[in-house]
């Protein structure tokens, strides 16, 4: 198991890298405009069993669901995701080297065409920060998935204990 120093100092390092990914997508214009770069996403994209992990304000909460991509030619592309119940919501990834779990920030998950993927403990997840003042077990919250092409999709999603391992809990 990772110490907390070395988790945090991954997920900086992380944060970094996603930041000059960010940069290099974005464009300068002249007179000061700039403009963002898209990849092609599908769009017909329905998330379902959408739930999260509720801790404490000063501790990271995760979110799980399922993204169905309906379109049978186009992979889409989730790039990122909004919530106005947290002040910081980003895209993670867990994993497992030589017997040592860690997480890493993500830039985009792939979808394939006619596929479902699942955001999972242990696997694929969105890590929430800052929680609104008053947020409560058993509250629904409104999330917006962003795709690489701009295109939202909006979920509704059940605040679970830290405890639940799975939507049906």
């Amino acid at each position: 198991m990772l110490t907390k120093t070395v988790l945090s100092t991954l997920c900086m390092v992380s944060a970094m890298g996603y930041s000059a990914v960010a940069m290099a997508q974005t464009g300068h214009h002249a007179h000061g405009h700039t403009s963002v770069t898209t990849k092609e996403s599908a769009t017909d994209i329905v998330a379902s069993q959408c739930w999260g992990r509720l801790r404490g304000a000063n501790q990271a909460s995760a979110l799980y669901f399922t993204l169905e991509n309906k379109d049978a030619k186009q992979a889409a592309y989730l790039v990122a995701a909004n919530s106005a119940s947290f002040g910081d919501v980003m895209l993670h990834e867990s994993y497992e080297v030589n017997g040592m779990a860690g997480m890493r920030h993500v830039a985009e998950v792939a979808i394939a065409p006619a596929s479902q993927l699942a955001f999972k403990p242990g696997s694929y997840h969105v890590m929430m920060e800052k929680p609104q003042e008053g947020l409560r077990i058993g509250e629904q919250i409104e999330v917006d998935l962003i795709l690489s092409n701009g295109h939202k999709v909006t979920t509704s999603c059940l605040m679970k204990s830290i405890a639940a391992r799975t939507f049906e809990d």
